[in-house]
């Protein structure tokens, strides 16, 4: 395979087979992996990140995050558009290495936070005769920590998914060593009008935000000093607006800062004497300093870190930009369609 086509990222791979690329063993150096709907990086051995108009993910020194944004506009046609935008970022650790006055360390365990938002706008449109233009929308985020080492008496895996959709209560369909708490954020309901065919359709637009918080938590444990502990972070993120005659749909999750462990700080709480160390991950005497790779300033493009053999797919977030009425969103919905792919139907 060559260089531009490990580098392409193509947005029917299914979320199935990229779940199964970050979980799979076998990985056994510190690894950094991004994608976003105009390009990904693969397996770099350094902290990367990517950024395209409302789309943007990273993999930095002790945490991921992504966000984007899929934007489907009304044909005003009797026909169908559906737009689906993906983002990942994935990083590996392997060189946590715990010391101090012993041969194994007690304390209250590993804690990985995450917190983001999902949401969805859509339009509902009736005529005098019954007929109806209606938009939906779909957003999945998956989110998994894990922890392991040799003479460990824990292991993490911890899995969080969550399934927003239009019209419909929202699903966790797993919780796997994490208690996540979604809540709804907002619902507004504003009344709209439009014309189609010569016929007056007047409706509601539905604009709808979900927040998403929790911590993947191993409990107490006990570490041995001087091996190496690894720890793999992983944000797969699929957004998907269907738009019809005339109406509309708007989709968007961002966790975009929000998967990984605190910076600033000590990271684990540990007895008098004993501390921790990573390089890969930035840490220096238990505490990580500022995010390497980020969603603004200087981001690293594809072809400056040598792309090595296939890891796998990984997705990005969103910023998003609402107004009352999304027929009115103007230029703002040209940027936020950049780079996703869309299909006319």
């Amino acid at each position: 395979m060559g260089r531009n086509s490990v580098r392409r990222y193509f947005p029917h791979v299914g979320l199935a087979i990229t779940l199964a690329c970050i979980l799979a063993p076998g990985i056994n150096a510190s690894s950094f992996s991004v994608s976003i709907p105009t390009g990904a990086i693969f397996a770099s051995p350094v902290p990367v990140a990517l950024v395209s108009g409302n789309s943007s993910a990273r993999a930095s020194n002790g945490s991921v995050g992504a966000r984007t944004i899929a934007t489907a506009q009304a044909p005003s046609v009797l026909a169908g558009a559906q737009t689906t935008a993906n983002a990942s970022a994935f990083a590996f650790f392997d060189d946590l290495i715990f010391t101090g006055p012993g041969q194994f360390v007690a304390f209250d365990g590993f804690q990985i936070p995450y917190a983001g938002t999902l949401g969805y706008d859509v339009n509902l449109l009736m005529d005098a005769s019954g007929k109806t233009s209606f938009s939906a929308a779909r957003i999945n985020v998956t989110l998994a920590a894990a922890v392991t080492c040799q003479g460990c008496n824990f292991n993490l895996n911890g899995v969080a998914d969550v399934t927003v959709t239009s019209n419909a209560a929202p699903v966790i369909s797993r919780a796997q060593q994490t208690n996540p708490n979604l809540h709804l954020d907002y619902l507004t309901e504003l009344p709209i009008t439009a014309f189609f065919i010569g016929q007056p359709y007047a409706g509601v637009n539905v604009s709808v935000g979900y927040g998403l918080d929790g911590v993947f938590d191993t409990g107490p444990v006990l570490v041995p000093t001087g091996v190496p502990v690894s720890i793999s972070m992983t944000i797969v993120g699929s957004a998907v607006a269907s738009a019809l005659f005339i109406s509309d749909a708007v989709a968007d999750f961002d966790f975009s800062h929000t998967l990984g462990l605190p910076e600033g700080v000590p990271v684990f709480n540990l007895p008098p004497g004993f501390t921790a160390n990573s390089v890969s991950m930035g840490l220096v005497n238990n505490i990580i300093g500022e995010p390497i790779g980020g969603d603004s300033g200087d981001v690293p493009e594809p072809g400056t870190f040598g792309l090595v053999a296939a890891a796998c797919v990984f997705l990005g977030c969103l910023r998003r930009s609402k107004t009352a009425i999304p027929r009115g969103r103007g230029s703002g919905s040209d940027t936020a369609r950049h780079g996703q792919s869309s299909t006319s139907g």
